[in-house]
């Protein structure tokens, strides 16, 4: 379990400071109206963590604490909409069209409703 913990927090520290880079190299163009570095983060994080469990789902044989290191760890700390769009995908492969649609509609719009709330209480 120790082994586990160390895995997913060394990959949190890498893939947040790869989240930060970018969006240190995209505020150079603050000029830009469009969110671009967090679209760009959350789209390669759905590239990666979708590449990653397709290899493991082949048979790509390794330890645990490496898969936990790169999913949980990294793509975790990279973008939490990876794991979003996997689970996603995950509800839909398995034919759960409608608990699908309603985790999409609830992470989606209650999540930016309640930020909105949130944001409006408290500024």
């Amino acid at each position: 379990m120790v082994l586990n913990i160390i895995a997913v927090g060394f990959g949190g520290l890498f893939g947040s400071i790869a989240r930060y880079l970018i969006s240190h190299y995209f505020s150079q163009f603050s000029q830009l109206s469009y969110p671009w570095a967090t679209t760009i983060v959350n789209l390669l994080g759905s590239i990666i963590i979708g590449c990653l469990i397709a290899l493991f789902e082949n048979g790509l044989n390794i330890n645990n604490e490496l898969k936990l290191l790169l999913i949980v760890g990294f793509c975790g700390g990279f973008t939490t909409f990876s794991t979003f769009s996997l689970e996603f995908i995950k509800l839909i492969d398995k034919g759960q069209f409608l608990v699908a649609a309603s985790y999409l509609l609830i992470n989606v719009i209650i999540g930016i409703t309640l930020c909105f709330i949130s944001y409006k209480i408290f500024k």
